[in-house]
């Protein structure tokens, strides 16, 4: 009994060495099989050892709690124990129950049903009782339950399958034959037993490394909103700056209607305010002025908080104008230069021209004893900041003044975030010997932060930190159960595989064989390529070999297989597959991957080499003609070239990179190679955005994306038929819905397929643009800026255009200013070759960004389609409608027409037509539309009838 209870505890105690924090079950539990044969080879009164042996073993997990008097821990390491002895004692009698034991186990039936009844089924015991105790120790919350269950129930069931059967071998329990042959069964027992393990530590720290990722994406993104907020509350000062600079005289009413928008959409800002910069010579004047809307007294706050008369100074800071006025009416005139604090934030924005904050203040307009502080930014008598510091205090005119609530400042910064479990601090470090604690969020004094990240934060002359912190909460709702399930059951299907290895070795080795080659053409098929792959992989590290994946792509294949048929396509797969063995050395790998697709391993081959051959490949494929029943085809191949390296350790990033290559050897114009060297190649991406990509370039390939159409109107013919039509692209869905394509256009310019979707676009269009809109009228399509920097895009459009006998004058393209500059000279000069065909271009989107009114003179385009944001706001808002007045008169002056969008009310119309804007778009016009006109004989636009409601 003691060696049972020893080797159970010792065993036990390794095994929890792999339990993934936070919580106290591991995936691998051999204690459980030493269990089990035990009572299998003893009976059931050896449970006594298994309880004290699962004691011992949870007693030196539990030291803390144990030594701390905690009952309820002691209590739950009793239960624990009692459930891994009830555990064995059931698993043996039910293996006796069925007949399974004792027997020889010798064929996959009677190993089956033992590895089932002792492993899944009985380990649901434990894995029971074991959570439940945890649970009612408080040791874990109810959001681990199901983890810590399905961790215990799997590393119990590996632990039956792995290491009972090698103990009752060893034990000569199960007689001569397998005594004999127990090295045999260990060996690939033991390494699957190792491989497991190994594979679990793999899993289990890339996920604490995705959590922890996926935190400090989070710090960042908190560090971002706040940022966010902080630049909007310096850009709310930055226009009141332009406001007094634009003005020769502001009053208190100007002021009220143009500070109203920015109090409304900002709670953080307890008040706005003008504070002009007053001399003591010119104070007499303001206090005595004639007009009382423009007469002072000036004032300042006592140590005790009350207003009195401002003492005499040099030069004053008063408030003249605030909103809102009816809470601040006692602070016109206020002197705020009478605080430390504030006088120096007023001398740092005086001096060096840029806003400047206060350090943490009691705020006198906040009626909470939330802290506060006040940020300056200056004002001179010139529109430019004046370049030295005597100019700038000689120039000063006053200061435009935000008062901020920060714990206000920090709830609406991350009120769009999700931060669960997640606390945070926020300090002021200006003042290195006397840091300040600003404000807290989400913090639980009871909660162990098991994650933290601290973030810097500049902004108006201060140096602030945010602390954050996640607890073991966080962590667990991070957790990704999908990946853990996916994992244990391959650690049992692994336990399964070193148990059954003697039975099994014989029609695995055949099966192995059939399974290596594909059968149509006879070449390595996926399976033994990806084995090949890693082989080679495995040389990179060990001897440091050279060796290059090639992915490659048929060009064409599919007008082979619709036009001539699948025989023909299967006759013309065999036919490459020789030309490509052809051009390949013995010692290297051909392998077809999947339809036209196929995989070519060069081993101990430079790069330039690869690419030599690769090179002729391709010439020898162009060269090829096919020819079936009379009709000759020309196909082409596209390359993906990837060199290994020691660095590399996973083949799906290997064959994604060459994938990747292999589309971007496509998007270049086909038949040819592009090479992806170790130096520069692109970063690894998740998981999920490579299995989006690829069904991105499937729908392309396969023409499942959806065209839809919306007019655009003269405003002042609304009842006549309108003057354009936008194509919008959209995604096909389960029943019967599609969605609008914005994270699919983000993921496809990530991974540089953009291009593929705008020519898709254009030269359907293009092709079917009488079946697009039968009335005549234009079609707007929109481009990426990877089009407007495609020096064969131009080429494209030119070509298109050679088989469609649309006018280029009925071709709008609408591109975006973002777009557009990123690299404006290419730009340009895309945009001037494609004017000279006869299209025009619309600039999308216009008056979303701050540089709109200076790029505007630099692009060549007809059009100017107002940001549907702003016509939104044309009827309930002043200054968007002034705005939106000045967008039309600027492009008045430049002759451009103006086209309002997301129209949606007809409440929009009259203000817009009161602007001058002359056309419009929206829900209220028209809504988008499918092209259900289309024909699908040639493949161009293919969509089933889904029912027309999508947004733009």
């Amino acid at each position: 009994m003691a060696v049972v209870a020893i080797s159970y505890c010792l065993a036990g105690h390794l095994s929890l060495l792999l339990a993934v924090p936070p919580g106290y079950a591991t995936a691998i539990w051999p204690s459980a099989g030493i269990a089990l044969a035990a009572t299998l080879l003893y009976g059931s009164r050896i449970w006594p050892a298994i309880w004290v042996g699962s004691l011992a073993v949870n007693l030196w997990t539990s030291f803390d709690g144990v030594a701390a008097g905690d009952l309820a821990v002691i209590a739950a390491v009793a239960l624990i124990a009692a459930g891994a002895s009830l555990q064995a004692v059931i698993a043996a009698w039910l293996l006796r129950r069925f007949g399974v034991w004792p027997h020889s186990l010798q064929n996959g039936k009677t190993v089956t049903r033992f590895l089932l009844i002792g492993g899944p089924v009985a380990c649901t015991v434990n894995a029971s009782i074991g959570a439940t105790s945890l649970l009612m120790a408080g040791l874990i919350d109810s959001g681990e339950f199901g983890f810590n269950w399905l961790n215990w129930w799997v590393g119990d069931a590996i632990g039956v399958t792995v290491i009972t059967p090698l103990a009752l071998i060893w034990s000569g329990a199960m007689g001569s034959f397998w005594r004999r042959r127990a090295a045999t069964v260990t060996v690939p027992s033991s390494i699957a037993l190792a491989a497991a393990i190994a594979l679990f530590l793999i899993a289990s720290n890339r996920e604490q490394s995705r959590i922890q990722s996926e935190f400090r994406d989070t710090a960042y993104n908190i560090e971002s909103a706040i940022k966010t907020e902080l630049n909007i509350i310096i850009a709310t000062l930055g226009g009141i700056q332009s406001f007094f600079a634009s003005s020769q005289s502001v009053d208190a009413d100007e002021f009220r209607i143009f500070s109203r928008r920015a109090l409304t959409e900002n709670p953080e800002l307890l008040a706005l305010s003008f504070n002009r910069h007053v001399p003591h010579a010119q104070r007499a004047a303001y206090e005595q002025n004639a007009d009382t809307s423009l007469r002072l007294r000036f004032t300042e706050r006592n140590a005790s908080g009350q207003l009195i008369r401002a003492q005499h100074r040099d030069h004053y800071t008063v408030v003249q104008f605030i909103e809102p006025f009816a809470s601040n009416r006692t602070a016109l005139g206020l002197d705020v230069g009478f605080d430390p604090a504030r006088k120096d934030a007023i001398q740092r924005a005086r001096n060096t021209g840029h806003p400047a904050a206060t350090s943490m203040l009691q705020l006198v307009q906040s009626d909470t004893t939330e802290p506060g502080l006040l940020i300056f930014a200056p004002i001179y008598t010139t529109a430019e900041i004046p370049q030295t510091i005597v100019k700038r205090q000689n120039n000063i005119v006053g200061y435009a003044v935000g008062v901020i609530l920060i714990k206000e400042l920090l709830e609406t910064a991350i009120a769009g975030l999700r931060l669960d479990h997640v606390s945070l601090e926020l300090y002021d470090n200006t003042d290195i010997d006397n840091t300040q604690l600003l404000t807290t969020w989400g913090i639980d004094g009871n909660a162990l932060s098991l994650l933290s990240s601290d973030r810097s934060l500049t902004f108006a002359g201060r140096e602030w930190r945010v602390s954050i912190g996640a607890n073991a909460e966080y962590v667990a709702l991070h957790r990704a159960p999908g990946l853990i399930m996916i994992l244990t059951i391959g650690l049992v299907l692994c336990g399964l595989l070193g148990a059954f290895n003697l039975i099994l070795t014989g029609n695995e080795r055949r099966e192995a064989l059939r399974a290596s080659r594909d059968v149509l053409t006879g070449l390595a098929n996926r399976s033994e390529f990806e084995r090949r792959l890693r082989n080679a992989l495995i040389s990179c590290k060990s001897q440091h070999a050279q060796h290059v994946f090639a992915y490659c792509d048929l060009d064409r294949f599919k007008i082979v297989n619709d036009t001539a048929g699948h025989q023909a396509g299967d006759d013309l797969l065999k036919t490459v597959a020789g030309l490509l063995r052809a051009r390949l050395r013995d010692r290297d790998t051909i392998a077809r991957l999947g339809g036209d697709e196929f995989g070519l391993l060069l081993e101990h081959c430079p790069i330039e080499k690869a690419r030599d051959i690769a090179e002729k490949i391709c010439q020898d494929i162009f060269n090829f003609h096919f020819t079936w029943n009379d009709h000759t085809f020309r196909i082409g191949i596209s390359i993906g070239v990837v060199a290994l390296t020691a660095t590399d350790d996973d083949i799906t990033d290997i064959m994604t990179r060459a994938d990747t290559a292999c589309y971007m050897a496509k998007d270049r114009g086909r038949n040819r190679v592009h090479v992806v060297r170790p130096e520069n190649a692109p970063p690894r991406n998740r998981k999920s955005d490579l299995q989006r990509v690829t069904e991105l370039q499937a729908r392309i390939k396969n023409n499942e994306l959806l065209i839809y159409q919306q007019p655009i109107h003269a405003l002042d013919q609304l009842q006549q038929k309108p003057i354009a039509h936008e194509l919008l692209l959209r995604i096909p869905g389960t029943d019967s819905q599609v969605s609008p394509p914005a994270g699919m256009i983000s993921l496809a310019e990530k991974h540089g397929i953009i291009t593929k979707i705008d020519r898709w676009v254009l030269r359907s269009c293009l092709r079917k643009h009488e079946q697009l809109c039968t009335d005549g009228s234009r079609i707007n399509i929109n481009l990426s800026a990877a089009s407007l920097n495609d020096a064969s895009f131009v080429d494209f459009i030119h070509k298109e255009f050679e088989h469609s006998n649309m006018a280029p004058d009925r071709l709008c393209f609408e591109i975006t200013e973002s777009a557009a500059i990123q690299n404006l000279d290419s730009t340009l000069r895309t945009m001037e070759q494609i004017k000279r065909l006869g299209c025009e271009f619309a600039l999308d989107d216009f008056g979303a960004g701050v540089a709109s009114f200076r790029n505007l003179d630099k692009l060549p385009v007809s059009w100017v389609k107002i940001d549907g944001h702003l016509i939104q706001e044309v009827a309930s808002d002043p200054a968007t409608r002034a705005m939106i007045q000045a967008i039309q008169h600027v492009a008045d002056s430049m002759g451009i027409a103006t086209i309002a969008e997301w129209v949606s009310d007809d409440a929009l119309l009259a203000p817009l037509q009161d602007i001058g804007v002359g056309y419009v778009q929206g829900f209220a016009i028209g809504r988008p539309e499918p092209c259900e006109n289309l024909n699908n004989d040639s493949g161009e636009i293919t969509h089933p009838n889904i029912a027309a409601g999508v947004g733009t």
